[in-house]
């Protein structure tokens, strides 16, 4: 009986030495890191934010996260820093620190961090996004939340005073009594490099109701617009009498700003440095 208690006594310290062995100073630093990096990308891959923060404190930053990776194809290279070491995912990579303890924390990452498809997108077309940064950096700018509200506001200032009305009403038909039906047309300019729909607006008529001859009266006729070219002109007519008729006329957008914005607006890729220079004023 005691022979067996000592062999069994023996056999748990043989298996401890083999666990040590295994864990501890027989893999080399590399080793370790690349093992750790697989665990980290794994719960990456998962989106798994919460269980990372000990490790990854920038991570509270990310909208989301994604990574697709192969555990045997983790590329670790130590930098010129002590105790810190850089790994390579192939999409993504990041920089790990190694205390002397052996417990690790990741630091600067790229390509770990993940939005929306149309907001990357967006931010590519506009200059939000800039390659290069890190995923703090990135996030920085991507979580700007301002920048589309900007850019729909700008764009449609910018696209309110496209559409004008000649000065004078064009006299299509004329009449000769005061009770003849005769036409006047409002000519309007396109002054953008935008063909707008004839659905996008409409043109208003102010005009004057001669209710007897000492007394006038002002109503307002709308009349649908037509289909107009970049840097065009269209002529949209209305009927008048030698007592009613139209002294002036306005064009008054149908969309909003954001459908405006989303039908025409295209980006030239330098919005967002031109958005971060209002913000220094």
């Amino acid at each position: 009986m005691k022979t067996i208690m000592k062999l069994s006594v023996g056999l748990v310290l043989i298996a401890s030495a083999v666990f040590v062995s295994s864990c501890g100073s027989g893999n080399t630093p590399e080793e370790q890191v690349r093992q750790f990096a697989a665990n980290f990308a794994e719960k990456v891959s998962k989106n798994q934010k919460d269980s990372l923060t000990a490790i990854w404190p920038g991570v509270a930053k990310a909208d989301s996260l994604a990574l697709a990776f192969a555990a045997d194809s983790i590329g670790v290279e130590p930098t010129q820093t002590a105790g810190q070491f850089k790994v390579n995912f192939g999409n993504a990579d990041m920089l790990v620190t190694m205390a002397e303890d052996g417990k690790m924390t990741v630091d600067e990452t790229h390509g770990l961090f993940a939005w929306p498809a149309e907001d990357i997108d967006f931010a590519k077309k506009t200059g939000q996004w800039k390659d290069g940064l890190n995923d703090l950096e990135q996030a920085e700018r991507m979580g700007d939340k301002d920048f589309k509200a900007w850019v729909t506001t700008d764009f449609s200032k910018k696209i309110q005073g496209a559409l004008t009305v000649g000065r004078q009403l064009k006299t299509i038909k004329d009449i000769e009594y005061m009770m003849d039906s005769g036409i006047m047309a409002a000519i309007i300019h396109n002054n953008s490099d935008i063909a707008f729909s004839a659905s996008d607006y409409n043109v208003v008529f102010r005009y004057c109701d001669l209710h007897d001859m000492m007394t006038e009266r002002y109503s307002f006729e709308t009349k649908p617009g037509k289909d107009i070219p970049a840097n065009g002109t269209v002529q949209v007519a209305c009927d008048f009498t030698g007592r009613y008729f139209p002294q002036s006329a306005s064009v008054k957008m149908k969309l909003s700003n954001e459908q405006l914005a989303a039908k025409y607006f295209k980006p030239t890729g330098n919005e967002y440095e031109e958005y971060l220079k209002t913000k220094e004023k």
